[in-house]
């Protein structure tokens, strides 16, 4: 599973997407951490919550949009990122893993042909 965590265009299975998911949610809470932690050394404890936010929907979205890219799939794909967004607004990086996870398991074009 190692070597393929940042393999967009591999094709997972659902037992290898819910693996992808775990590992991408655990860097993006470790991620949170760091982040909350050195804002809150330096006295920013009000804004924390709206960085977490931000940093779960641009990683959210970035995996979204480079797993459609890498998989060269139909751009309209591309609405998948704005939906992963909506997610992790609502729900943070346990919501937004979601879409990239379901479109892991879709085939690229390569083998659509």
């Amino acid at each position: 599973m190692g070597r393929f965590l940042f393999d967009f265009s591999y094709q997972r299975q659902p037992a290898e997407a819910i693996g992808f998911y775990l590992s991408h949610f655990i860097i993006a809470v470790l991620a949170g951490a760091v982040i909350g932690g050195a804002m809150g050394i330096m006295g920013a404890l009000d804004s924390i919550l709206l960085v977490a936010i931000a940093l779960a929907v641009l990683y959210s979205v970035i995996l979204t949009v480079l797993t459609v890219q890498q998989k060269g799939i139909s751009s309209s794909y591309y609405l998948l990122a704005i939906l992963a967004g909506i997610l992790a607004v609502v729900l943070g990086a346990l919501g937004g893993l979601v879409p990239v996870s379901i479109l892991l398991t879709r085939p690229s074009s390569q083998a659509d042909a």
